[in-house]
């Protein structure tokens, strides 16, 4: 009787820890992705010293496949100090890439696809696009999309050690495996 007590758990242990070495997969849902986004703003931004740029109310749009993540942004351009302001929205897209040193996923060549700013005179659209495109690298470069305490929420115990072996979109979810 204890030899076949001692056999089953030998046997669970190694089904246990074959069950450690295959992939795991999170999955991020879009309504997840948006809902972090979100806290991440209302961002502001001084503009040549007599402007205040602020971004607001994100809507992330998630591919069903390929690699680039559309974000539609609202805007407002202030005069500081002044109450005139300028209103419209952004659209800007990047591809989602894992950082490895800061186990964190961030959106990389973020470029802004289209900017329409009511009230703005053609002769300042030029560079307005130009400085929309620059801050939208700048924040998308210092700000995670998915860190890996994000992953580590979703899942506990042995994922927290795993490393990102491969990330996919799929039904406008994100999907990362782990593995070892």
């Amino acid at each position: 009787m204890k030899r076949a007590i001692g056999i089953v758990l030998v046997l669970a242990f190694l089904a246990g820890g074959t069950w450690l070495f295959l992939p795991h997969t999170v999955v991020f849902s879009e309504k997840e992705l948006q809902e972090r986004l979100s806290k991440l703003f209302p961002i502001k931004k001084p503009m040549l010293l007599f402007f205040e740029v602020e971004y607001h109310n994100p809507v992330l749009e998630l591919p069903v496949s390929g690699d680039r993540v559309k974000a539609q942004i609202q805007v407002t351009a202030r005069r500081m100090g002044g109450e005139r302001h300028v209103t419209g929205q952004v659209i800007a897209s990047g591809a989602l890439c894992f950082d490895p040193e800061q186990e964190s996923f961030f959106l990389k060549a973020f470029h802004v696809e289209s900017s329409s700013l009511d009230q703005l005179p053609p002769s300042l659209a030029g560079m307005a696009s130009n400085f929309v495109d620059k801050m939208a690298n700048e924040w998308a470069s210092t700000h995670p999309v998915i860190s890996r305490a994000d992953w580590q929420k979703s899942k506990k115990g042995i994922l927290a050690f795993m490393k990102v072996k491969e990330v996919k979109f799929r039904d406008k979810e994100v999907h990362v495996t782990l593995g070892f």
